[in-house]
């Protein structure tokens, strides 16, 4: 009697397990996907733009930021920007060319700077030049609904960002 229960109570868990917790953590895992898709739609129009206009001004990339947050997550945007430079070499024939990096931080103060110009200021411009190389990074701060559904089910800690986007390239227009 107390063995037919045991597998009464086995074969009642692994009913819940199917009708209800994997339906569940599939409907998450698909609206990572769809986060996903947003993200990287948003994120190649965002450098697309900027590498074909050869600049970035506060209001493409608040509309940009925006958009990713309509999501629901918060996410970590990184850009870097890549100068070529060339400079004459020394033995007098031909040139050494050197990437300068610019980082997010320096991006942005040219973006959001500490004083009272309007976002439509030239000045707000980050300008680059033809040749330039553009990358942007995005990447979820915290824990995706499957994320937290996988995590709990397995007892581990995923540190890791499910979604993490990679867009750039080499600017071609310059305004």
């Amino acid at each position: 009697m107390v063995e037919n229960s045991l597998w009464k109570s086995l074969a009642f868990i692994i009913l819940v397990l199917m009708l209800f917790i994997t339906p569940l953590y599939f409907t998450f895992m698909r609206q990572d996907t769809i986060t996903q898709q947003v993200v990287t739609v948003e994120t190649e129009k965002f450098t697309d733009s900027v590498r074909d206009l050869g600049y970035i001004t506060p209001d493409a990339y608040s509309v940009f930021l925006d958009a990713i947050h309509a999501t629901g997550l918060g996410y970590r945007v990184n850009i870097v920007h890549y100068k070529k430079q060339f400079f004459p070499n020394e033995s007098g024939d031909g040139f050494i060319t050197e990437n300068q990096r610019y980082s997010n931080s320096s991006i942005l103060e040219i973006l959001f700077p500490d004083n009272d110009l309007p976002n439509h200021s030239r000045d707000r411009y980050y300008n680059l030049s033809t040749g330039d190389y553009i990358l942007v990074e995005v990447a979820n701060e915290g824990k995706t609904k499957a994320t937290v559904f996988k995590d709990m089910l397995i007892f581990r800690d995923t540190d890791y960002p499910m979604i993490y986007v990679r867009a750039g390239g080499m600017v071609y227009g310059e305004n």
